[in-house]
């Protein structure tokens, strides 16, 4: 993801502060509160920083699954990079599951 966030704000996509007051403004389910995203910093998209993004486990894999309810107007769905995201999304998906059919 941070590639991802690097690549939509170098390419003036969306910039690090909005995209940090979408995440603090999306509507959280009750049991998501206690793993609400922490805003991003800048130092954090950096290539030398860790890829956690300054969040827990539980933040990046909630972060993951509102990501496309927070870029669905700002990003081009044709767009290889966002495709790409999904595409992880949904092995992680399939991957995390109780029960694959």
């Amino acid at each position: 993801m941070k590639f991802l966030f690097k690549y939509l704000i170098d390419n003036k996509r969306l910039t690090l502060k909005d995209l940090n007051q979408d995440i603090d403004h999306f509507s959280y389910g009750y049991s998501e509160t206690n793993d609400k995203p922490a805003p991003i910093k800048e130092a954090d998209l950096e290539f030398k920083s860790s890829s956690n993004l300054g969040q827990s486990a539980s933040q990046m894999w909630l972060l993951a699954g509102i990501l496309p309810f927070i870029l669905v107007d700002k990003v081009n769905s044709e767009d290889l990079h966002w495709k790409n995201f999904l595409s992880l999304l949904e092995i992680m998906g399939i991957c995390f599951a109780h029960k694959v059919a």
